[in-house]
């Protein structure tokens, strides 16, 4: 499949806002799971919250857009300062977060409209959002990348 091949080719990571179980059960059901290389999961960001609300009794929401995730699964994945991410993500604020952590590391915004039910909407909405790039599907990737 296409995404085998990009698996191959590049360190792959995920970084959904959903739980681990969940994401887990859906990459398997496509065979997809064992080929990444990092899974930052909705408890790995309520985590880090939590961890600063207990130090500082601040309350902080490091959920898309903000970079967090995006940052922490670079930081696993262990790539050089100037190793070029692609985020693809299906909602707006999967392109803003790649946006944002453009500030500490190179990202390319990459919004991917297969789930919507208009994809020229779509397109224009991640195009408003910052995307640098909008496909139509993932296995479009192997032809821009």
């Amino acid at each position: 499949s296409d995404f085998e091949k990009l698996t191959r080719e590049f360190k792959v990571g995920v970084v959904t806002g959903r739980p681990t179980k969940e994401l887990k059960i859906g990459m398997q059901k496509f065979g997809f799971y064992d080929n990444i290389s990092v899974v930052i999961a909705h408890e790995d960001i309520e985590r880090e919250e939590k961890r600063i609300f207990d130090d500082s009794g601040e309350m902080v929401s490091l959920g898309k857009p903000h970079p967090y995730g995006l940052l922490m699964a670079v930081e696993k994945l262990d790539l050089a300062d100037d190793d070029l991410v692609a985020y693809l993500g299906d909602l707006p604020d999967d392109v803003k977060a790649a946006n944002s952590a453009k500030e500490q590391h190179p990202f390319i915004s990459i919004g991917v409209s297969q789930v919507a039910s208009d994809h020229k909407e779509a397109k224009k909405t991640f195009m408003k959002a910052g995307a640098d790039l909008v496909i139509n599907k993932v296995s479009e990737i192997g032809q821009v990348w």
